[in-house]
């Protein structure tokens, strides 16, 4: 469940296998790394209801030991979004009937996000099966963040261009011969490079984006940049 704590001091089992899976890709050893992790068959002592899942007591208990029976899967590797699809069912705001993502993977803002600001049109222009560990109560992308990308080398602005689907997706813009920008795919004329910039990152996507990150101005160089390294041919009428 999102927000779920967990504690060394029991042994968490699961009915339903894909929770099993995604939760052994996301193993911590006694060192905090994260390594592939096992699948068992179980058989549990004396266990109870998971209070982490209280919606959920027969598919997620807890116990002080188990037996393993059977070995069912070893090093198991899935991407965040492949967790996310196989948890969905179980992932929820505090409320059964409050699920984290919709049947197409898209976010459900939490009433946190939504009391901040952060509506469903802001969700939409994410990524499907977006972990809910990329984005925080306000509906801010923390896998952005300085504190994320820490130590990695990669800029904010891809994650952003990369997370952000609606970002760049849309139009195309094009210069005439008199220097003039125009876009083929809506006719848009921007008057200027900066506007012509915003016009194929998506006016709506880039209005929104600076308004949930409280962004005193709106990033168009940073954001026209990563999305240029990403897809050079759709950006080579920007000057170098």
């Amino acid at each position: 469940m999102a927000g779920a704590e967990y504690s060394p001091d029991w042994v968490y089992v699961t009915a339903d296998e894909g929770s099993a899976r995604a939760y052994a890709s996301r193993y911590v050893d006694p060192f905090g790394r994260t390594i592939p992790g096992d699948v068992y068959e179980v058989r549990p002592e004396v266990d109870r209801p998971d209070p982490d899942y209280r919606h959920f007591p027969k598919t997620f208990r807890r116990c002080r030991s188990a037996v393993v029976t059977r070995v069912i899967a070893t090093g198991v590797v899935l991407t965040p979004e492949e967790c996310a699809r196989l948890e969905r069912s179980y992932q929820v705001w505090g409320d059964p009937d409050s699920p984290v993502w919709d049947e197409n993977g898209i976010i459900n803002p939490s009433p946190q996000m939504t009391e901040n600001g952060a509506t469903r049109e802001w969700t939409e222009m994410l990524r499907p099966s977006l972990p809910i560990t990329d984005i925080d109560g306000a509906g801010k992308l923390s896998c952005a963040s300085g504190r994320r990308l820490a130590g990695t080398g990669r800029d904010p602005a891809d994650v952003l261009v990369e997370v952000v689907t609606a970002l760049d997706r849309d139009c195309q813009i094009t210069r005439t011969g008199f220097g003039r920008y125009c876009c083929t795919v809506c006719g848009a004329t921007p008057h200027d490079e900066a506007a012509a910039a915003r016009h194929q990152l998506g006016d709506r996507a880039v209005e929104l984006l600076t308004c949930v990150h409280d962004l005193a101005s709106e990033p168009l160089g940073s954001l026209a940049a990563a999305a240029a390294r990403r897809s050079p041919d759709r950006w080579d009428w920007l000057p170098r």
